[in-house]
């Protein structure tokens, strides 16, 4: 119910409450971030509570307290009691009770990670973003991260749907091929594995192609992005649509050509700075141009890094398949990022 409140505009205290307050707020804000069913179901319970003010006063919010207390835990969170034996204020808001579990539901991530077994050392890569996730919320499933190759034919992933599906799994993350994302969308639909509110993929499923193998076994399926959704964006960005001109269409273009114009225009960036007032272009130079580079964009292609200090990039768009096409979904503004220091995580490992 906390939760829940918080999240419609109650902010009374928020300074001086406990850190935990601001952590759980944080939580369900990337939740919501990834889910368009969350929003929904955020936005049904904020339009009930918005229509159930009373005073604009604490009575408002006391109503809600008095009710938590003839609640049943998550994820059931059904009246303990009979309606006339609750108290007034209690009774007069209890049918919040199913858009509260809606929303709890919506935002409750737990699932399964794919994770890269072919080579070692990229598998090692990987699993730090995953216990990222562990650690900001998303419950493992089983044992939450199991090994795939990217040549698995999709009965090789017939077990692992099965976790999905025993576990009423409402996340699942594929680190693998872009292809393996495809073959867990159609076993899952086999299993009839229907729980999954978020699937995710990395930014290799963000591809024309792709998207064509995929068909509508993909739809819903969510890519995050450290670029601009150059599918529906390119035009806003004269380096992009250069790419897609010269490259015969905007289809034609994927997430590596991307990542090329990126280094090239980083490059040349560099190059600039270094023969500035005269200098000469060499190894020594273009690094010393790079460690003083902090605010990179590749001309807005991407928000801004700072290469100069090695800093992760942390601005990010989500997409999202709807209607068979790529569409952004976070920020909603056009050209924008979420540029928000707490999109990256710091994990602790063992080198050795």
């Amino acid at each position: 119910m906390a939760a829940g409140l918080n999240m419609c505009g109650y902010d009374e205290g928020l300074q001086d409450s406990a850190p935990v307050r601001q952590q759980v707020r944080d939580e369900i804000n990337k939740a919501l971030a990834a889910s368009e069913d969350a929003r929904k179901r955020r936005d049904d319970l904020c339009l009930y509570i918005a229509q159930h003010r009373m005073t604009g006063t604490q009575q408002d919010i006391a109503q809600y307290i008095s009710l938590s207390l003839y609640l049943s835990p998550p994820p059931k969170l059904e009246t303990t009691v009979e309606l006339a034996e609750m108290p007034p204020d209690a009774t007069q808001v209890a049918d919040v009770a199913p858009l509260l579990r809606n929303f709890a539901a919506a935002v409750d991530l737990h699932g399964i990670w794919l994770a890269p077994a072919d080579v070692k050392d990229v598998e090692n890569a990987t699993l730090p973003s995953y216990q990222a996730g562990m650690d900001l919320g998303i419950k493992p499933d089983g044992e939450g991260v199991y090994d795939v190759f990217a040549r698995d034919p999709q009965s090789a992933l017939t077990p692992k749907i099965q976790v999905v599906k025993q576990n009423g799994s409402t996340f699942l993350y594929n680190g693998s091929s872009a292809a393996m994302m495809i073959l867990a969308r159609r076993e899952a639909k086999l299993q009839g594995a229907n729980s999954v509110k978020l699937w995710a993929c990395h930014q290799g499923c963000y591809d024309h192609d792709w998207l064509v193998q995929g068909g509508s076994d993909v739809e819903g399926t969510h890519s995050m992005l450290l670029n601009l959704p150059f599918y529906t964006e390119y035009k806003s960005s004269p380096p992009l649509a250069s790419l897609a001109k010269t490259l015969g269409g905007p289809d034609k273009v994927n997430s590596y050509g991307v990542s090329a114009l990126i280094a090239a225009l980083m490059f040349q960036d560099a190059a600039r700075k270094a023969v500035a007032g005269g200098g000469t272009l060499t190894r020594q130079s273009l690094f010393d141009a790079l460690k003083n580079t902090h605010d990179f964009d590749a001309q807005g292609l991407v928000g801004p890094v700072d290469i100069g200090n090695h800093a992760t990039p942390h601005c990010i768009v989500v997409t999202v398949v709807k209607d068979g096409k790529w569409v952004r979904e976070y920020p909603k503004k056009a050209g924008t990022f979420d540029c928000s220091t707490k999109n990256v995580a710091t994990v602790k490992r063992d080198a050795t």
